[in-house]
This record gives structure tokens, C-alpha cells and sequence, in this order.
């Protein structure tokens, strides 16, 4: 339930007697990014900046900078909730924490979440550090769409500055994207391209049409890992103005059981049984909008147990997801379960 004024207020005053209250200053930072109303625009920049510097400063290990939504991030441009002089003094936080946690892989990983719209060059580094390389091809995704804000609430895109895409350093990834072998940065940049791309087109926001450097740069990733499944099944079709793209996310499989409508079960296979083996097949399964198997790859398991298993998964059917409002095409870790007391299922 979203805070009221009186409450939000009452938080505050909370927190001049409890300032190590991490849960006050996060419910704050949610409240602040709403964009209340009735509260001036540079009070809401000023507050919210004060409790992520806290959190950066106090909590640098916190799960939030990692799970959270970017309720917590301080764009330097773009829309009513841009500071860039909070950033400077988020990013030089965040260097200082890097400075005396050296070899913290946590406290790098985050600082690069945080700095990936106002300084991508030191976030991809800092992805690549941590061997994050994915992640690094989204911020080069970000980079050439020209974004620069996004939505705090659901993550989405909310601000353009498409001469990025022209400057010197838009150049510059553009020929490492070119030469790269490196499939989880080519796959992160062609995702990232294609997912927010798509939704950018289609609200009328983005002029360039990325999806010849998106397909290119997927297929290429597929060529050299065809086992990622994200690769494979994100739509890179320029869509019409107006037509929303669905959104493509990963779901513990989980959350997906009870959506689900048809699903045969795997049969066990007849010499693993007789031999008694027993154990756990993991697949990677797409699931399309209208609820249907796209793509299942085989991770891993015993051998004889996985014949005919991706066959089977690929026939499953759940109820179609919609995410905010969106159409969603869901990636999700389906396990089955071969055990010789009963049938085998996820």
C-alpha cells in the first residue's frame, strides 16, 4: 500500500532518532520515486538522494541494488527525478567503497548496476571485471538506443538523448560489438536492443531502427552458444507504432506451476529404470505469449534419463502472463524429478 504524506513524513522524523533503520529508508526511497504529489520536485530529488547515499555509503552489500526496482537509481538527465550532482557524489561513494573493498565482487557488480546510464563506460568495465559480460552488453545496448532515465517504478525506459548513438564513444562500442567473440556480450547487447528497443519503437520515442544491429548481433551470439535460450526466442521484428512489445523475463518455475494447463509427464525411460537410475533433468523453456512452449534446451542430468524429456516439456501449455499490463514471453528453469518410487514431474 503506497505511503501517505502524514506517513512518509512520519518516517522521516523516525528517522532522526533510528538513522540505521534500512527498511524506513527504503520504504522512503519507493515512496520518493512515485513522485508524490503535493511535495516539490526538488524536495522529493533532495530526499530520495539523501537515503541512497545512506544506503550506498552504510549498506553498500545491500540485495536491493541487485533485486530491488531502480527505485534507487539517480539518473543525470532526462526526467523530473535527474540530479547529476547527486550522481557525482553517488558515483564517488561508490568509488570509494570499490577503493576499500578491492576485491568485493558484490560491491563492483552494483556499482555497476548504478552507473550504467550516467557513466557507462565505467559500468561496463566494471561488469567485465566481475566477468559479467552480459550486463556489459546491455549498457552498450543502452548507450546506442540513447537512453538516459528510467522508470523508476517498472524499469522501463523513460528518457532519449539519441545523438549518443553518434558520438565518439557510440563509435567505439560499436566496433567492439563488431569484432567481439564473446557470446554473452553480443547476446546482452542484442537483447538489451531488442527488448527495449521494440518497446521504445513502439511508443513512438525511438526514430532508429535497431533491429538490424539486434538480429545481427543475436544470431552471432546464437552461432557461438546455442544453449542460451534468451538468444533464440526475443523477438527482433521492427513492431508497429503503437503495438506494445511483450516483455521478455526471466520466472522462477515456481511461480509458473499454477499456470500451468497441459503438461503430460515425461515418460521414465525403460533402461534407466531397470537400472535404477535416479535423479533430476534441468531444462531452459520459452514460453510465448499465448502460453505455448517456443524453445527447450537440455541443461544437464543424467544421460539415460533424458531421452525423449525436451520432446515432452515442449508440448506443455500454461495459462498466457501479462506483466504491467504487457503480454510476457517467460524464461523459466523447469526441473523433472526421475525417482523410482513414482512418476516423474517438475
Amino acid at each position: 500500500m503506497a505511503l501517505k504524506p502524514a506517513e512518509a513524513e512520519a518516517i522521516e522524523k523516525g528517522l532522526e532518532r533510528q538513522p540505521n533503520d534500512v527498511d524506513a529508508r527504503l520504504e522512503l526511497m519507493g515512496y520518493y520515486a512515485s513522485r508524490p504529489a503535493g511535495i516539490a520536485p526538488e524536495t522529493v530529488r533532495q530526499r530520495r538522494a539523501e537515503h541512497i547515499l545512506w544506503l550506498i555509503e552504510k549498506e553498500p552489500r545491500n540485495d536491493e541494488f541487485e533485486f530491488g526496482p531502480p527505485a534507487w537509481h539517480i539518473s543525470i538527465k532526462g526526467d523530473s527525478l535527474s540530479d547529476a550532482a547527486a550522481f557525482a557524489r553517488a558515483k564517488a561513494a561508490w568509488l570509494r567503497q570499490i577503493q576499500a573493498h578491492p576485491k568485493e565482487q558484490k560491491i563492483k557488480q552494483y556499482a555497476a548496476i548504478f552507473l550504467q546510464l550516467g557513466d557507462p563506460e565505467t559500468s561496463a568495465g566494471l561488469f567485465r571485471e566481475v566477468k559479467q559480460n552480459r550486463a556489459a552488453g546491455s549498457v552498450y545496448a543502452n548507450y546506442l538506443l540513447g537512453v538516459v532515465a528510467r522508470d523508476p517504478i517498472s524499469g522501463d525506459p523513460s528518457a532519449l538523448d539519441e545523438q549518443q548513438r553518434d558520438s565518439e564513444y557510440g563509435r567505439r562500442i560499436t566496433g567492439e560489438l563488431s569484432a567481439s567473440q564473446d557470446p554473452a556480450f553480443l547476446g546482452g547487447a542484442g537483447f538489451g536492443l531488442a527488448t527495449d528497443g521494440a518497446l521504445l519503437y513502439s511508443d513512438g520515442k525511438l526514430n532508429w531502427d535497431y533491429s538490424k544491429l539486434a538480429g545481427e548481433l543475436l544470431e552471432r551470439a546464437r552461432g557461438l552458444d546455442p544453449n542460451t535460450i534468451d538468444w533464440a526466442v526475443v523477438p527482433t521484428k521492427l513492431p508497429a507504432r503503437g503495438e506494445r512489445a511483450p516483455r521478455v523475463i526471466r520466472v522462477d518455475w515456481g511461480k509458473l506451476k499454477g499456470a500451468v494447463k497441459k503438461s503430460t509427464p515425461p515418460v521414465y525411460p525403460a533402461l534407466a529404470r531397470r537400472n535404477m537410475v535416479q535423479g533430476t533433468v534441468a531444462l531452459d523453456v520459452a514460453i510465448g505469449t499465448d502460453g505455448k512452449v517456443l524453445k527447450v534446451i537440455l541443461l544437464g542430468g543424467p544421460r539415460d534419463l533424458s531421452v525423449g524429456v525436451a520432446e515432452t516439456v515442449a508440448q506443455w501449455e500454461l495459462a498466457p502472463i501479462v506483466v504491467a499490463g504487457r503480454p510476457a514471453i517467460l524464461l523459466t528453469t523447469v526441473p523433472v524429478a526421475f525417482n523410482i518410487a513414482g512418476p516423474p514431474g517438475p
